[in-house]
C-alpha cells in the first residue's frame, strides 16, 4: 500500500489555483477545494482522480464541476499554514477589504486569490452553486460532514451514510464556509480521516462521487463502483451515522503548550471528568459526559478538542415543523428574551432569567449563537434557511460583507 507522501508525487499536485474543471449539459454548478491548510492534500488528490474518470470517460454530466487549491504557500511547505490558519478570520479578511487593501499575512493574500476564484468561477456558473471544503484530521477519525445548520444544507448532506455535525460554526468563528453560507451560498465540510491515511484519499473520493449522483449531475449506472462508494464510506462511519451537535470546545490559546494524552480519537465515548489533555497550567479534564470529536495531535491549532452529542432524529423533523410555522415569531415573549433587531432576527437572551435550555430552542428554531456578554447571550438567523439566493443576490451580499455591514 502507498503512502500518503508517494501517492502526493504519483498524482503531480501543482501549485496551481484551479485544479481544473469538466463541463456537462445544463445543471449546478459544483466546487470543491482541497488544502485549505497545506498539511491536508488528500481532497487534492480525490478531485484529480475524480476529474481523470470525468475525461477519460467523457461520462454524460448536467452541469459542471471545479477543482481548487486553498492555501498554496502553506502546501508547498506540507504545514496547516504559515502565518495564521486560513480556515478562520475570514470575516476579519471580508472587513478589511472594506477600507483598507494592505495584506496583513502571507494567509490574507491567499484568501484575496481564492476567493476571487470562487467568484469569478460563479459569474459563469449555471445555478445552483454548491461550495464543498474538504479536509482531514490530525487524530484517528471516521470520515463526516459538518454543516451551518439550514433546512437547505440538510437536503443536501441527507441520505449521506456518515455522521453529520451541526454546531461548529458557533464554536470556530470565521471559517470559509460560514462566512459563504452566510453570504448565501450552500457550503459543506467533509472531512475524511487522518492526514497521512491513503484510505483519506479514498474517502474524500467516494464523497464527491456520491454527491455527484445526489446532485443530479451523473446517473447511477454511470460509474460501476458508486454503489461501492456509498459502501465504502457506510462501512467506514461504523454505525455513527446521523446529526449530532457540538456541547463544547476548548480553546488552545498562544504559549499554552497544549497537549492531548495519546490514544484519543473523534467518536470515542468520554466521561465526566475524564483527564483529557494537559497545559502549562496543568491537567485538563472533560467538563461532562459526551463524544470526543477532533482532538488535536499536531503542533498548529486553535482547538484542542470538541465534545459532541447525538440529535435524535424526531428533534430534526420538530425542527422543520417549527421553521416553516414561523414561531419564532412568537418566541420573544418567553422571560428574559428580548428582539433587538425585527429585520435581521436577532434576538437577546438574559441567561439568568431565561429557561435552562433557551440556546437549545433557538437551534431548534434556525438562530445560532453569535457571541456571550456577560450573562446576554446573543443569537441570529440563519439566513436562506430553505433556499439560497439568486447570483445576483449573492454578490450583492458579497459586497455589503466587503462594506462591512455585516
Amino acid at each position: 500500500m502507498q503512502n500518503l507522501e508517494e501517492s502526493v508525487k504519483l498524482e503531480n499536485i501543482q501549485t496551481q489555483r484551479r485544479i481544473g474543471s469538466f463541463y456537462g449539459s445544463d445543471g449546478p454548478t459544483i466546487m470543491i477545494l482541497g488544502g485549505l491548510h497545506g498539511n491536508e492534500p488528500a481532497g487534492i488528490i480525490a478531485f484529480q482522480r475524480v476529474l481523470k474518470v470525468l475525461e477519460t470517460r467523457n461520462l454524460q454530466f448536467k452541469g459542471q464541476i471545479h477543482g481548487f487549491r486553498g492555501n498554496l504557500k502553506a502546501i508547498s511547505n506540507s504545514e496547516r499554514f504559515l502565518e495564521e490558519d486560513m480556515n478562520r478570520n475570514w470575516y476579519r479578511y471580508m472587513r478589511r477589504k472594506a477600507s483598507d487593501s494592505t495584506i496583513e499575512t502571507a494567509e490574507d493574500s491567499e484568501r484575496d486569490a481564492l476567493l476571487n476564484t470562487i467568484l469569478d468561477t460563479m459569474h459563469d456558473a449555471s445555478e445552483p452553486c454548491i461550495f464543498f471544503d474538504l479536509h482531514s484530521t490530525s487524530a484517528p477519525s471516521l470520515p463526516f460532514a459538518a454543516i451551518n445548520d439550514s433546512i437547505y444544507n440538510r437536503s443536501i448532506v441527507k441520505g449521506l451514510p456518515v455522521p453529520i455535525i451541526l454546531g461548529l460554526q458557533e464554536q470556530i468563528e470565521g471559517t470559509l464556509n460560514g462566512i459563504l453560507n452566510d453570504m448565501g451560498l450552500p457550503a459543506v465540510l467533509f472531512e475524511a480521516g487522518q492526514h497521512d491515511e491513503k484510505e483519506t484519499i479514498d474517502y474524500h473520493e467516494s464523497f464527491i462521487w456520491y454527491m455527484l449522483y445526489k446532485l443530479g449531475c451523473i446517473q447511477r449506472n454511470a460509474v460501476k463502483s458508486l454503489q461501492k462508494h456509498r459502501d465504502i464510506l457506510k462501512n467506514a462511519s461504523k454505525g455513527k451515522e446521523g446529526f449530532y451537535e457540538v456541547t463544547f470546545r476548548y480553546p488552545v490559546e498562544i504559549g499554552d503548550q497544549f497537549e492531548m494524552y495519546p490514544g484519543f480519537q473523534s467518536f470515542q465515548p468520554i466521561e465526566n471528568n475524564q483527564k483529557i489533555a494537559k497545559n502549562n497550567r496543568g491537567d485538563i479534564f472533560a467538563p461532562h459526559k459526551d463524544i470526543m470529536f477532533m482532538p488535536l495531535y499536531q503542533n498548529k491549532g486553535q482547538d484542542g478538542y470538541f465534545l459532541i452529542r447525538k440529535i435524535k432524529p424526531i428533534w430534526m423533523k420538530i425542527s422543520k415543523w417549527l421553521r416553516h410555522r414561523n414561531i419564532d415569531n412568537y418566541i420573544h415573549y418567553l422571560p428574559g428574551v428580548n428582539e433587538f433587531d425585527h429585520e435581521e432576527q436577532h434576538f437577546k437572551v438574559d441567561k439568568s432569567i431565561a429557561f435552562a435550555f433557551a440556546l437549545q430552542l433557538f437551534h431548534l428554531l434556525g438562530y445560532r449563537k453569535e457571541r456571550v456578554i456577560d450573562d446576554q447571550l446573543y443569537v441570529s438567523r440563519i439566513k436562506y434557511d430553505d433556499n439560497p439566493p439568486s447570483k445576483e443576490e449573492f454578490f450583492k451580499n458579497v459586497e455589503s460583507f466587503r462594506a462591512g455591514e455585516h
